[in-house]
């Protein structure tokens, strides 16, 4: 009876492979047809890229404890956030360690604490912050960052890309 079971699952498996391999079909693409019409030209696609480095010495921390926790912050004047780039650009932050720059949000662990660095901004202002679990203090040195700057002529991409439109965007052909 047992055989009998096995027989029935192997002809059931096979059957159904049958049915899903037959019914697959390969799209028959065609020629290629002739070049369109030259469409109309786009926005100015030029971008322009601020980066400063700069850094943050131990009387340029603003510090404040808490029961848990410590917290330092720094204000760094960057004109160059305009509206425009809050409305539709971009800013990012690195924090140098060692001889890298690491994107921030950063965290660090020096066997006493952990530290994580992060950043925000607004008009015309970086702000950068550092966080510990450590109540005695964060002790920060001279700490180096790196801000980048991009303005609001980024193209905003659709949800869903199809392949000729992420050509289209990213220029791959």
């Amino acid at each position: 009876m047992a055989r009998f079971q096995h027989s029935k699952v192997l002809l059931y498996f096979l059957l159904s492979f049958s049915v899903v391999y037959t019914s697959c079909e390969t799209e028959d693409e065609g020629d290629i047809g002739a070049q369109g019409p030259q469409g109309p030209s786009g926005e100015n696609g030029t971008i322009e890229i601020y980066s400063k480095i700069f850094t943050i010495t131990p009387n340029d921390w603003y510090t404040y404890n808490t029961s848990a926790n410590s917290n330092d912050s720094a204000v760094i004047p960057i004109p160059e956030i305009t509206q425009a780039i809050l409305d539709s650009g971009m800013i990012v932050c690195y924090k140098l360690e060692s001889t890298m720059y690491k994107s921030m949000p950063f965290s660090s662990y020096n066997g006493l604490a952990v530290k994580t660095f992060q950043y925000y901004f607004y008009l015309g202002n970086l702000v950068v912050t550092c966080n510990s679990n450590f109540v005695g203090g964060n002790n920060l040195g001279n700490e180096t960052f790196k801000a980048v700057v991009a303005n609001g002529h980024l193209r905003k991409m659709p949800e869903e890309i199809k392949e000729d439109e992420f050509n289209l965007y990213f220029k791959t052909k």
